[in-house]
């Protein structure tokens, strides 16, 4: 009498799964959900940059609410941390570091750079981070150049 392989191996593939299902806790699914709600209530710069580590949500809502969109945004400062969030967030705005402006002010990148009302004044936007410190939250701001 044959050995019936494939119900073997089907049987075998089926308890493997009831394992795996069975080791997941229940609550993951709960925070994630939780986490997905809290995402969708307050949107996504303020959940990324409005936390215990990060404070630049109202620099990113400036960015978004006065620039165009097909602009470039200088940064100065940390290139890690909270300024990491940034890119995707103003997208399809372009997060170009302002060292590597020319001497006369124009970038390669055939695009105007980010500009608008700051202190009461029209002037090219600088989008600055603050280096992180162990226990400090690290900020992004919005300076004149």
């Amino acid at each position: 009498m044959p050995i019936p392989w494939r119900r073997i191996c089907g049987a075998l593939a089926l308890g493997h799964l009831a394992i795996a299902a069975a080791r997941v806790p229940f609550d993951v699914y709960g925070k994630r959900w939780r986490r997905i709600a809290e995402l969708r209530q307050r949107g996504e710069v303020r959940f990324f940059l409005d936390t215990k580590e990060h404070d630049g949500a109202a620099a990113v809502d400036w960015i978004l609410q006065h620039t165009q969109s097909d602009t470039v945004v200088l940064h100065r400062g940390a290139t890690s941390g909270a300024v990491e969030f940034v890119p995707p967030l103003i997208y399809p705005r372009l997060l170009y570091a302002e060292c590597w402006v020319a001497g006369d002010g124009s970038i390669p990148l055939h695009r105007p750079v980010a500009s608008g009302p700051i202190d009461g004044r029209r002037a090219t936007a600088v989008l600055v981070c603050e280096p992180e410190q162990r226990g400090k939250v690290q900020r992004l701001r919005i300076e004149a150049r």
